[in-house]
């Protein structure tokens, strides 16, 4: 059984229509719908997911490119 949540942009300007998305009993995410302005739907099923995994620190690294204004306390 998949329980369905359906978000609605306040906007009539977005790329989205909607977005559909289908838990599992135990909350975890099985499926999304989600339809474009054009009226295309695309659909994403998830298995084997894995919730907050261990990642090592050093696997993602952000440079801000040249032209960006960095702000720091």
């Amino acid at each position: 059984q998949i329980e369905w949540l359906e978000a609605i942009p306040k906007s009539k300007e977005s790329a989205f229509e909607f977005i559909q998305m289908g838990f599992s009993p135990e909350g975890a995410l099985k499926i999304m719908a989600l339809r474009d302005s054009f009226g295309q739907t695309t659909l994403l099923v998830f298995s084997d997911l894995d919730k907050n995994p261990s990642l090592p620190a050093d696997l993602f690294k952000f440079i801000p490119p040249d032209n960006a204004d960095v702000i720091s306390e």
